[in-house]
């Protein structure tokens, strides 16, 4: 009996290990011909990336982090996509 693999979900967040997992599975994406899913969440601590305490700017609101946020996802998925092909 052979087993295929019809989808993988990989999550990103841009550190080294979420990059390297996402090589890791266009590579069984590319070898089964599976769909590949790539998803980006953000954590309710999110915002200490981006507004951190003791610094002199004015702290963000939540929808300019998420904004930033989206922005950095945006640059990870289609770095992904344009692997993927």
């Amino acid at each position: 009996m052979t087993i295929g693999i019809l989808k993988i979900m990989v999550g990103i967040d841009g550190s080294e290990e979420s990059v390297n997992a996402a090589d890791y599975a266009i590579a069984i994406t590319k070898r089964y011909n599976a769909e590949l899913i790539a998803v980006n969440v953000l954590t309710s601590d999110i915002g200490y990336t981006y507004s951190s305490p003791g610094v002199e700017s004015p702290p963000l609101t939540m929808g300019e982090i998420i904004l930033l946020a989206e922005d950095e996802a945006i640059k990870w998925l289609n770095d992904i996509k344009r692997k993927s092909r």
